[in-house]
């Protein structure tokens, strides 16, 4: 039997990666999930985290890894708080 898990929201934050290429390679730096059920978030992030993302060899997400982590009491209101603190910190 198969579960399909409905979110709510998603936030992804990509970088772009200018090299020689005529082509620039996108980079998923890091992204937000929220789930409807807060049950079902409990339950996805131990069983993702330190997973790989992809089991196909040629993807080219087969080295990657999924790092999540919950935050209680989050709301998407604080997410751009969040992304600007990020964002002075590291200047």
């Amino acid at each position: 039997m198969v579960k399909i898990l409905v979110t709510h929201d998603l936030f992804i934050k990509i970088e772009v990666n200018k090299s020689n290429d005529k082509s620039p390679h996108i980079i998923f730096a890091e992204g937000w999930v929220e789930f409807k059920s807060k049950r079902v978030a409990k339950q996805i992030v131990p069983l993702l985290t330190n997973r790989q993302i992809s089991t196909h060899k040629k993807s080219r997400f087969y080295d990657s890894l999924w790092s999540m982590k919950y935050l209680s009491h989050f709301t998407w209101a604080n997410l751009p708080k969040l992304l600007n603190s990020q964002a002075t910190r590291f200047q």
